[in-house]
């Protein structure tokens, strides 16, 4: 990874690729963003949202590797979400950043920082061999449903999605259901796939199951 070239991402583009990510999963990240920079027709707007433990000299190599990519620095965010959080009344969603949740910037600083972009949630042990054609072509309109169902199968490591800060209020309706979820580590999945059980969405292509189940 540490002998290719740097890869350029754009200072603006339709999609913007997310990484929720902390210093042990620095070099992860940057192959996998340039694993998809690399097959990607066209450059696209690429952000960092640290999770409280990247250092200065990971951002720096962030910075080495992805040009213009932006780095969300947690102590700011902390500061613009909570403020965001306070003056919409979102209670439960506030009560689950401050628990130190590790996905919960997923849930929350996402859409704050997003509202109206289409974002596309990159786990950063995904890799690419080839151009990611399916994930990056579905962009279509979002329209709330009616029904509360989870979406069967959903996984959380790769997706896209015009964000929207009044999903949260579908995050924090769950919450205040006091639900058993409220206290797995897979809430931040679970809480997904009743989202995008509201909107319409498609799966990807069988391609991208690497365990090739039928």
């Amino acid at each position: 990874m540490f002998l290719t070239d740097s890869v350029q991402a754009a200072n603006d583009s339709e999609q913007v690729v997310l990484i929720l990510c902390g210093h042990n999963g620095v070099k992860m990240a940057i192959g996998a963003l340039k694993c998809l920079l690399h097959f990607a027709d066209r450059p696209y707007q690429c952000a960092i949202h640290d999770d409280g433990s990247l250092t200065d000299d990971d951002k720096t190599l962030f910075k080495k590797h992805i040009v213009n990519i932006q780095i969300i620095d947690r102590t700011e965010a902390n500061l613009r979400v909570n403020d965001f959080l306070n003056e919409n009344n979102l209670v439960e969603l506030k009560k689950l950043r401050d628990s130190g949740f590790v996905f919960a910037p997923r849930l929350i600083d996402y859409f704050v920082y997003w509202n109206n972009k289409t974002i596309l949630q990159l786990d950063s042990d995904i890799l690419f061999h080839k151009k990611p054609t399916h994930s990056t072509e579905v962009f279509e309109e979002i329209k709330l449903k009616t029904g509360f169902k989870v979406t069967e199968c959903f996984n959380a490591g790769l997706f896209t999605l015009k964000a929207q800060t009044e999903h949260m209020e579908l995050f924090e309706k769950i919450l205040r259901l006091n639900l058993p979820i409220a206290e797995s580590f897979f809430l931040e999945q679970t809480m997904f796939a009743f989202l995008f059980n509201q909107i319409k969405s498609e799966p990807l292509d069988k391609l991208y199951d690497v365990i090739y189940r039928e």
